[in-house]
């Protein structure tokens, strides 16, 4: 996957166009580049692309929800409230309760 690096940056259309030519068997530690090069930029937009990523890859939930857990911004506050009132999981309701307990 080219250009992770510059993902930050980019703008709605790339960061839509780069999901969609996401390979759904996309080794987790290429996810994990992604992910860190998503949190080094601030913005709605890459925090929107950390959950479409979170949801894509259930198997890297936990550490993608912690990912958001790390945003600032009023999307990652509305994700980590639905998660932690209606998510299956409750290790996952967990640790979205406790990341907006923590909040500043």
């Amino acid at each position: 996957v080219a250009g992770i690096a510059l993902l930050g940056e980019a703008d709605t259309d790339t960061h839509k166009t780069f999901l969609q030519n996401l390979p759904r068997d996309l080794p987790p530690n290429r996810i994990r580049e992604i992910a860190s090069a998503l949190l080094t930029h601030d913005g709605e937009q890459n925090t929107l692309t950390l959950i479409s990523l979170s949801q894509r890859y259930p198997a890297l939930f936990d550490e993608l929800l912690g990912a958001v857990a790390e945003r600032n911004g009023q999307v990652a506050v509305a994700y980590l409230t639905a998660v932690s009132r209606g998510h299956e999981d409750e290790g996952a309701r967990a640790t979205a309760r406790a990341a907006l307990e923590t909040r500043p």
